[in-house]
């Protein structure tokens, strides 16, 4: 056999070729059939997820509709839950499927995105674009979503309730430059136009200072501001008054707040420069930031009520070189409202004008033009210290008669000054009566053991209980130097005090 006979037989020859390719051909088609099954796996996988979602989409869908048809009220008490982070859940089963639907519902401000409200805002505002709005979120969730952490499907919308009002709380500190002021806690009551029972709201005020409290399907509501510890109105007060305020459909209405950190003021008595004792003085402001004026007196020692504002009643006793303004257990660190001071404004530039007396008729530079008041600015949860000026009152009480003089009397007698320029003062601020009598003795030497007095007019009665008699002189003490006034304990009839020239009046068995 040649080898080209032996080559062509063995060639013709495809025994083993044949089964290498039936193996080949099965791997090929088994591949196939893997990729195949593989393929309508992941589709029917796709298919259950775009079914999942579309049936979620038709559940926020369904929602976000409901959410539209929901009273106004129902509405407001969703945006109203920060215990439940502002939202509601519940769930329901479609198809063996178990959604879970989460309704969210808050107020915003579209003149400040990302804010709830604008604290500086001060007018109201019929227009949409500046008003507030209610923005409603759906959202929803299934277990094979959850377990593939996977973010659930999401719808928004936008509501402005037309059966709906708005109100915003603006908190701010009254300084200078005007600042939000955070954690204030406003109660708002109303009933609705189909209801007969009062709904109550509350919100805080954020960093914004301000709470807005929106579609409320009403026209009046009434606003309680939540006392703050330490924290004063203008007038001094510790409390806002309960304000009713008139609201309208699809209109802010703004209600504001000032509030901030009382402060307090100690007050140096002196005479000539040095010091002296006193009993009460007088803070007063007048053009500060509200139109009131605004006096406080000072004393060295307060009765304040136990329940409360907490008001105040100063006491005239004991005589001391200081007193302070009040500082009750509601206002630990005084009632004094700390006003704006700036040099450069043209309208904040009130100081307080510290005086000694009772009440703001005691100004003595009012009285007496080259007398200069003591002047403070209030701070925040701090004390100013400021020294204000006294007339010196000098009684000499002799035993004889005007005639005869005799010796100054050795007997101690009682003393009740009783400050007439205030007898038609209004009450101070934060206090619960005005007190106008300081009561002293005289003493071995027949003088005034405490002689500086507050300027303006008194009634000084002198009387003795044993003796059964008085004397009374009204001096016009309305200098800083000395005043003289004398009484003679044996006149029977009424005289002029020599040197002043003031009448005293001698009334026999009678008291002051």
């Amino acid at each position: 056999m040649t080898f080209r006979t032996f080559f062509t037989d063995t060639a013709r020859r495809e025994d083993g070729l044949t089964l290498i390719e039936v193996v080949i051909t099965a791997l090929l088609v088994g591949l196939i059939a893997v990729g195949t099954l593989t393929g309508f796996q992941a589709l029917d996988r796709a298919s259950a997820d775009q079914r999942f979602h579309d049936q979620a989409v038709l559940l926020a869908t369904q929602s976000q509709e409901q959410l539209r048809s929901d009273p106004a009220n129902t509405l407001n008490l969703l945006a109203d839950e920060p215990l439940k982070n502002y939202q509601h859940s519940y769930t329901t089963k479609v198809d063996g499927t178990l959604y879970t639907i989460t309704q969210e519902a808050h107020y915003i401000n579209e003149s400040k995105p990302g804010s709830d409200c604008l604290a500086t805002a001060a007018s109201e505002s019929s227009s949409k674009e500046d008003g507030d709005y209610l923005r409603v979120t759906s959202t929803i969730a299934w277990p094979q979503l959850t377990a593939a952490k996977r973010n659930p499907v999401s719808q928004s919308s936008i509501i402005t309730p037309p059966d709906g009002s708005a109100l915003e709380v603006d908190a701010t500190n009254g300084a200078y430059p005007e600042s939000a002021l955070s954690g204030v806690t406003a109660k708002v009551k109303y009933i609705g136009v189909e209801s007969t029972e009062v709904t109550p709201l509350e919100g805080t005020t954020g960093t914004a200072g301000c709470i807005v409290f929106g579609g409320i399907p009403a026209t009046s509501t009434k606003v309680e501001i939540t006392e703050m510890s330490g924290f004063v109105t203008t007038s001094g007060a510790v409390k806002v008054p309960v304000a009713e305020k008139t609201i309208a459909p699809n209109i802010t209405t703004h209600d504001p707040v000032v509030l901030n950190e009382g402060g307090a003021i100690t007050a140096k008595f002196t005479y000539n420069n040095l010091p002296v004792a006193g009993s009460t003085f007088v803070a007063f402001i007048e053009g500060g930031t509200s139109p009131t004026t605004e006096y406080t007196v000072g004393a060295t020692k307060f009765e304040y009520q136990s329940s409360g504002e907490h008001k105040y009643k100063a006491l005239t006793e004991p005589y001391a070189t200081t007193a302070t303004t009040p500082m009750g257990s509601s206002y630990p660190k005084g009632d004094l409202f700390p006003f704006p001071y700036n040099e450069t404004s043209q309208t904040h530039k009130s100081k307080w004008q510290v005086f000694a007396g009772d009440c703001k008729e005691n100004n003595a530079h009012t009285i007496d033009s080259a007398v200069a008041d003591g002047e403070a600015v209030v701070l925040p949860g701090q004390t100013t210290e400021v020294s204000v000026p006294m007339t010196d009152l000098v009684l000499n009480v002799y035993t004889g008669t005007k005639s005869t003089p005799e010796a100054l009397a050795k007997t101690f007698y009682k003393v009740k000054i009783t400050n007439t320029e205030c007898a038609k003062t209004s009450t101070p601020n934060n206090a619960t009566a005005t007190n106008l009598v300081h009561e002293q003795s005289t003493t071995s030497e027949g003088h005034l053991e405490h002689p500086y007095q507050p300027f303006g007019q008194e009634k000084l009665c002198l009387y003795n209980s044993t003796e059964k008699h008085t004397f009374t002189v009204e001096p016009e003490l309305n200098t800083p130097t000395e005043h003289f006034d004398t009484i003679y304990l044996k006149e029977k009839i009424n005289y002029h005090s020599p040197v002043s020239n003031d009448e005293v009046t001698v009334a026999s068995n009678t008291t002051c």
